[in-house]
């Protein structure tokens, strides 16, 4: 975990390559290792969750076989999949001693401190996410979006204000990450979490509190950030029109070359594209080779129709490479995903949970905006080991 949550700073010195190559290395032995110290014990998996996995590996090796795409690159793309499984694996050992949850603080209450830190030097910009990331500018959103979902979580359960102090503390990442869609999405996450812990109707207290809290957060977006404003600036001026131009044109609009532009416009270009290219290519799509260490200036935009990669929501990718049957398949592994945390949610309320929330947000961010959870191995690894420490837990008895 130490690895993951500083691999920003890691890779700065260690080429990213060699870095992700020796940590899977090491979950790789260590869950080796578990499956030899459990040799007279059962692997206790949910019935689903594994069948949807394996399912999601036999589809990659043979859309790989079909498409004859390159076996290191398939190997690259499987890496996400096995993490699921190795995290489990290790997960089924786990122990949340002192030491682990102290670990887990550095690792989170790290992040603010740089980016107010990037902020300082270098100002708004994709780059350098906290301590995790160099790039992949999304996960100052996805990322701030899973945490501020624990902090919600623990005012639920404490009503102590402090943790809500943290959830605005916490906001600052993705503003120095330049994210847009945070401060559209962040006050209907918080909604459904809520909705999700105390199970109850909505009531017109909660809509009114949900649409000042929206609407609170739009403006101060758009005021905060310079691409949402007219003055193109810090705190400038509010321009309804602009921003609902500004928004439509960027999520669905079409480039002189009649590619589709944004993740709504990428994906109806994706769409039509997998549909004309034959029932095979449909189903399972040009390969797992097919995006992989692939720019923005590769001829695969032309191909998809795509005018960025970038655009790519997680089920452009996966449909993509592995075709309709790898990303419905993997859907349906998250959904099962999220089912399983919540139904320990009596066990470990507060595991359970964030889970549970973890995975709306994975599923949000594969279906309607990028692939950052889903390849930032920290993330999988993680959630697949506190999946692993809930379902061996000794009170889970609710397996069917």
């Amino acid at each position: 975990m130490l690895l993951y949550g500083f691999e920003g700073l890691i890779v700065g010195i260690i080429p990213p390559s060699i870095f992700k190559i020796g940590v899977e290395s090491l979950i790789l032995m260590l869950a080796i290792f578990v499956l030899v110290i459990q040799r007279k014990k059962t692997l206790r998996f949910d019935r689903l969750w594994i069948i949807y996995l394996f399912a999601l590996i036999l589809v990659t090796v043979s859309s790989a076989v079909i498409n004859l795409s390159s076996i290191l690159d398939t190997i690259s793309f499987l890496r996400y999949f096995l993490l699921f499984l190795f995290g489990f694996m290790v997960g089924s050992e786990l122990k949340l001693t002192r030491n682990f949850q102290v670990l887990l603080g550095l690792i989170v209450f790290s992040q603010p401190i740089a980016a107010i830190i990037k902020l300082l030097i270098l100002g708004t910009s994709e780059d350098y996410i906290g301590t995790i990331s160099i790039s992949a500018g999304s996960l100052a959103t996805t990322f701030t979006l899973v945490v501020i979902g624990y902090f919600f979580i623990e005012y639920k359960l404490s009503s102590n204000v402090k943790w809500i102090g943290g959830i605005f503390i916490f906001s600052v990442i993705a503003y120095a990450g330049d994210k847009r869609v945070y401060w559209f999405i962040a006050p209907l996450m918080i909604f459904l979490l809520n909705r999700i812990i105390n199970q109850k109707r909505v009531n017109v207290r909660q809509v009114v509190i949900l649409t000042f809290a929206l609407s609170s957060s739009i403006y101060l977006g758009a005021r905060m950030l310079p691409s949402l404003n007219p003055s193109h600036k810090f705190w400038g001026e509010w321009d309804s029109d602009y921003l609902t131009e500004y928004v439509v044109s960027y999520t669905s609009g079409t480039s002189r070359q009649g590619l589709g532009i944004g993740r709504i416009g990428s994906q109806a270009a994706m769409y039509r594209n997998l549909k004309s290219g034959g029932q095979i290519r449909k189903v399972f799509g040009a390969g797992p080779d097919t995006f992989i260490d692939k720019s923005n200036d590769d001829k695969v935009q032309n191909d998809f129709g795509v005018y960025l990669l970038s655009h790519f929501t997680g089920i452009m990718f996966y449909m993509g490479s592995i075709g309709i049957l790898g990303s419905l398949i993997y859907l349906l592994f998250l959904l099962t995903s999220l089912k399983l945390t919540f139904k320990f949610r009596r066990v470990e309320p507060r595991i359970s949970l964030f889970l549970t929330h973890t995975y709306v947000v994975m599923i949000w961010d594969y279906l309607f905006y990028t692939k950052s959870l889903q390849q930032y191995q920290g993330m999988i690894f993680f959630t697949s080991l506190l999946m692993g420490y809930l379902i061996k837990s000794k009170n889970a008895h609710t397996f069917r």
